[in-house]
């Protein structure tokens, strides 16, 4: 069974004033830190570009992901979905979205949800904390 991860990683950022891809925590950009924890849980990364195009792909330099281009990331990140979840090979069984800005993602915690959708072939699997999912 092959579950991919599809990170959005296009939005403008616009209330924040700056592109949350690009900033950085301990030492690495948030989107380049999300993109090597989903490598970590599955070898079919999808990471959706849009905004400050350029300067996102290039903190993915060197990993195993696949950008795709969202030119319409303006309209939201449904906008952004849609361009992950088309850009998936035909052989995926499961997506797991994500998003750049999740600090306490972790790659177990990733790779939790990916074998509770391998397990029970639930059509949805979703995380909860402090009994909000």
């Amino acid at each position: 069974m092959t579950v991919a991860i599809v990170l959005l990683a296009a939005g403008g950022s616009s209330r924040l004033g700056q592109p949350k891809q690009l900033l950085r925590h301990e030492g690495t950009s948030l989107v380049r830190r999300a993109a090597e924890r989903a490598l970590t849980a599955s070898p079919e990364v999808v990471v959706v570009l849009g905004a400050r195009r350029e300067d996102v792909a290039s903190e993915l330099d060197g990993l195993a992901v696949r950008c795709v281009d969202n030119p319409d990331w303006a309209l939201g990140q449904g906008s952004s979905l849609h361009a992950g979840l088309r850009a998936l090979p035909p052989d995926v069984d499961g997506a797991l979205l994500m998003l750049c800005d999740q600090l306490r993602v972790d790659a177990a915690h990733l790779r939790s949800l990916i074998d509770t959708f391998e397990r029970t072939r639930a059509p949805i699997v979703a995380s909860a904390y402090a009994g909000t999912r």
